[in-house]
């Protein structure tokens, strides 16, 4: 599964650098790792992934996770 593109990681991953143009953390692939295996990040991204709630829920732990 971990070789798939998973569209509900993408956007959340592609808005979190899009806010975030000047920063790269050292540890980048760790904190992508985190996130993509993330229980929170997976409830948002298995259901109802367009609703309000799943999209701001994932954006707001890519953001915690990737840059926080």
């Amino acid at each position: 599964e971990h070789g798939q593109l998973r569209m509900p990681l993408f956007d959340s991953v592609f808005v979190s650098f899009a806010r975030n143009p000047d920063r790269r953390p050292a540890d980048m692939c760790e904190r992508f790792r985190r996130l993509r295996d993330s229980d929170e990040f997976a409830k948002y991204a298995a259901k109802a992934t367009t609703s309000v709630t799943a999209v701001r829920g994932r954006l707001r732990l890519a953001q915690e996770i990737l840059f926080g």
